[in-house]
């Protein structure tokens, strides 16, 4: 019998306001999920990867003192407010000790899978203020080879590398 799942509802960019806090899911070690916490510092308006805003965000907690920081593997991790999803860390600050992170909003990421793939200028890229945007590794499962090569595609822009967590044989 399948799993039923309640349906995520989520923090539009136009709610989020500076010293709001939440916290975000991460998993550092094995399949044990750890949390840590986020604290709202700005919008930065047209930052992100395809034009859209980007939160700013201040982390800390047990997890991120044990980790020295906003590490490469957390991009992608879920960020809550108010038990609703603002989106997934994206981007590190490493002259903050990783204690500074940007999010890029869920309504963001969902629009990529609607974008033409010939529309875009991958060379016309905002400026990040020297932040670094970190590599998600995006686990994926049943996707074909021809699947996989098209979400890799879909997804080399915004820094997020899909890898199979299953072999499929059929194409």
């Amino acid at each position: 019998m399948g799993q039923a799942y309640a349906a995520q509802e989520f923090l539009p960019v136009s709610d989020v306001q500076e010293g709001m806090h939440g916290y975000a899911k991460t998993v550092v070690h094995g399949r044990q999920i750890d949390t840590f916490d986020v604290e709202v510092l700005g919008i930065l308006k047209h930052k992100g990867a395809s034009g859209g805003d980007l939160v700013l965000v201040k982390v800390s907690g047990p997890v991120i003192d044990k980790t020295n920081g906003i590490a490469q593997g957390m991009s992608g991790s879920p960020v809550y407010i108010n038990g609703k999803l603002l989106g997934a860390i994206s981007y590190g600050f490493p002259q903050s000790n990783g204690r500074i992170g940007m999010v890029t909003p869920i309504s963001d990421m969902i629009r990529l899978w609607t974008i033409n793939d010939t529309d875009q200028n991958t060379s016309d890229h905002p400026d990040t203020n020297g932040f670094v945007a970190l590599d998600t590794p995006l686990m994926a499962e049943g996707y074909t080879g021809s699947g996989m090569e098209f979400l890799a595609k879909k997804m080399k822009e915004f820094n997020m590398v899909p890898y199979s967590s299953v072999s499929v044989q059929n194409d």
